[in-house]
């Protein structure tokens, strides 16, 4: 009985000590793996965000200059001019560019034309208000 009750004991020690250094192991290794990975996605997520910034400043420099060549032009400052005409001439720029919608011209009043020739108001919204600031 001497025998198997040894032979339990040192079974039960072999397991015991088995068990402990894989879960030794195991913690050592998940406490570096999820720092490696804390890491990279850090790393991942900063490269992507300064990669959408650029991106983004970069579209809205080459929008901020195509409003500034269009306030600089001779039609935009040209209070004399026709509205209707100085309307169809700023929204066929957009024929330019297919990112752009539409380009138009409002007087601080607010009042432009449509590419399709109807004159509206926009008095009531947020561009008069702006215009008159």
């Amino acid at each position: 009985m001497k025998l198997h009750s040894l032979k339990l004991k040192l079974t039960i020690l072999v397991l015991l000590i088995a068990i402990v250094s894989n879960l030794s192991l195991m913690l050592i290794a998940r406490q570096l793996s999820t720092a490696t990975v804390k890491e990279a996605v850090q790393h991942l997520m900063d490269s992507t965000t300064e990669n959408v910034a650029s991106k983004i400043t970069a579209g809205n420099e080459h929008h901020f200059r195509l409003l500034e060549g269009l306030a600089a032009s001779a039609e935009a400052r040209d209070l004399n001019m026709d509205l209707k005409k100085k309307c169809s001439d700023f929204s066929s720029i957009k024929s330019i560019n297919t990112v752009y919608e539409n380009i138009a011209y409002y007087t601080a009043d607010g009042d432009s034309y449509t590419a399709a020739g109807v004159k509206i108001n926009m008095s009531s919204s947020c561009i008069s208000s702006t215009l008159k600031e």
